[in-house]
């Protein structure tokens, strides 16, 4: 078996429109779908429904047995589990245009009121058009396919070139002679694998993901009680340790993957070796000095900085966000819309409920950074295997289903400095960690009194917590219930969020070090009193994908410590 490359070129005459979302330029009522250099393009998405809708009908109507669910995979059944059934075929995300055309070029439409015969008021349409009408335009695209037999690709080339042409136009406004396929032209070409040098990778070692397109990993979703409420996927600006394990499971199913720890993968910019670090909640500014950020995780008590009350989190404005985020080393993102929808097949228009959005991350000139370790009950064959793997590229990631490059190298370090490892001992979250059992918060407790059990618990009682900034969220819905706890009563997950803040002193220096050390390298254990504890077949929050990442003593060039001149307790009456 083998991987496969498919490269095709659909000559389409012109006018040709697939539409673009979002702000438009001035005078437009449709705009064109573009690239980010402005080149007129063709969604992966729609090329890939086109496909399937025409395999379908020769299926139906012309006896064939084209597989369509290996292929293009598999709706989750109702009221099931979700798990995903993914289809071979991985389409391009954009098939682009040879040519950019004139990008001033207009179409216009206009409706007759059927009656009175003239124009109904307020019914003329601008459509972006920038080719002549009649003008060949070639869109390039590829489709790749994993692990099948030459024969299976001899018969794949010949049905896809067969489904394309078959295919009497694409985009919008086909009734009316847009779109139309003249020509089709494919070529399959093996891809080889890369040579990975074993030798040269140790047990704990960082990633480079370069990304091909836009992704949504999405965000936990508000107003989801019915799972029909809220339509919009907004993405997060990280690939979780567990999304990269999802792809690595797709190419080796029975990997015991358990045996590997994968922190989350965070965005610098091209060719950046420092992963960024998660905000501190113990950062405030002074209305004094607005440009000034103060570090007060030592300060036990409530006070003034300078005889002012400092600005927390859920107060700063958007300047100060944007100067904490490059403090940590955050890089800008852009974010894109897209809109997606399900096709009748008889009328050709939009199934009804069927429209969702997903707010997407772009990726050009940002890379991923992500470390790797391997435990010690792992073998060189099961490493080799992996490395393979993971080193010839990641597919279907997120809802995108991006496709991922991978550049090895040694483990990439926090932008931060660390101070000596000693009590009091500041330790911040880089990633969300499960560290409030249910059973733990009883009316009768603080907040305060559950985590002091929780550190003292999980360093065998070497920590002490002196004080906390802490933010909490309930993580539950259809789909995590569905997934991986439908056997189970429902309990949504309670996540102790990134950038929190715990002061802890050592009442053993010795042990409690042991611990800190280890949980830097494979981030913060699971109370054993937490539902599900490890397990990632009944939750996607366990330390191996990431979850529970921990700074211990940073130090963030620019930012202050609270000296005693600058510090006044407020006192308690």
């Amino acid at each position: 078996m083998a991987n496969f490359c498919f490269n095709l070129t659909l000559t389409i005459k012109a006018p040709v429109l697939s539409q673009a979302v979002g702000a438009k330029r001035w005078r437009l009522d449709t705009a064109a779908f573009k690239t980010n250099d402005e080149i007129p393009a063709l969604s992966g998405t729609l090329v890939r429904g086109n496909l399937k809708q025409y395999w379908k009908y020769f299926n139906e109507n012309f006896n064939q047995h084209i597989e369509i669910e290996k292929w293009f995979g598999e709706e989750s059944v109702k009221d099931s589990d979700d798990k995903p059934k993914r289809g071979l075929l991985q389409f391009d995300d954009l098939w682009i245009a040879n040519k950019a055309g004139n990008v001033d070029k207009q179409r216009y439409r206009i409706q007759h009121n059927p009656k009175t015969g003239i124009v109904e008021e307020g019914a003329l349409q601008v459509i972006e058009s920038p080719f002549d009408s009649g003008e060949e335009i070639e869109f390039e695209g590829n489709i790749v396919v994993n692990q099948i037999f030459q024969q299976e690709a001899d018969d794949l080339k010949k049905w896809l070139k067969k489904g394309f042409e078959f295919i009497p136009a694409v985009g919008a406004f086909k009734g009316i002679g847009f779109g139309k396929i003249v020509k089709v032209e494919c070529t399959c070409n093996e891809i080889s694998l890369k040579s990975i040098n074993y030798n040269s990778i140790k047990d704990h070692f960082g990633i480079r993901m370069i990304l091909d397109r836009p992704f949504c990993f999405a965000k936990h979703r508000s107003g989801d009680n019915d799972g029909e409420t809220n339509n919009t996927f907004y993405s997060e600006e990280f690939i979780s340790g567990g999304a990269i394990k999802g792809a690595i499971a797709e190419k080796l199913p029975n990997f015991p993957l358990d045996k590997i720890h994968i922190t989350h993968a965070l965005p610098v910019e091209e060719n950046g070796n420092q992963r960024p670090i998660a905000i501190p909640l113990s950062w405030v500014i002074s209305p004094k000095e607005k440009e000034q950020f103060y570090d007060i995780s030592l300060k036990q008590k409530a006070g003034l900085i300078n005889e002012a009350a400092p600005t927390f989190q859920a107060d700063w404005k958007y300047e100060t966000w944007e100067k904490a985020k490059q403090l940590c080393g955050w890089v800008d993102l852009s974010h894109s819309l897209r809109m997606h929808t399900a096709i009748d097949s008889e009328s050709g228009t939009s199934k009804e409920g069927q429209l969702f959005a997903m707010n997407c991350v772009e990726v050009e000139q940002r890379e991923w950074l992500a470390n790797i370790s391997f435990d010690e009950f792992i073998t060189s064959d099961e490493k080799k295997q992996f490395l393979d793997a993971l080193g010839n590229g990641l597919n279907y990631l997120g809802k995108t289903k991006v496709r991922a490059t991978i550049e090895f190298s040694d483990p990439f370090k926090f932008k931060s400095e660390q101070k000596e490892l000693k009590s009091p001992y500041i330790v911040v979250l880089q990633s969300a960690a499960r560290l409030l059992p249910h059973k733990y918060l009883e009316k009768t407790k603080t907040l305060k009194e559950v985590y002091e059990q929780v550190w003292q618990d999980l360093s065998n009682n070497s920590l002490n917590l002196i004080n906390f900034f802490a933010k909490q969220q309930l993580s539950g819905g259809q789909y995590i219930y569905r997934r991986f706890q439908q056997n189970e009563p429902y309990n949504p997950e309670i996540l102790t969020l990134a950038g929190s803040v715990f002061i802890l002193e050592a009442i053993n220096e010795e042990k409690a070090k042991i611990f800190l050390e280890e949980w830097q390298r494979w981030g913060l254990p699971i109370h054993p009193d937490i539902l599900y504890h490890d397990d990632w077949e009944k939750t996607p929050y366990t330390r191996n994908n990431g979850y529970g990442e921990i700074l211990v003593n940073s130090i963030i060039s620019g930012v202050k410590e609270v000296t005693l001149k600058e510090w006044s307790e407020i006192e308690e009456n």
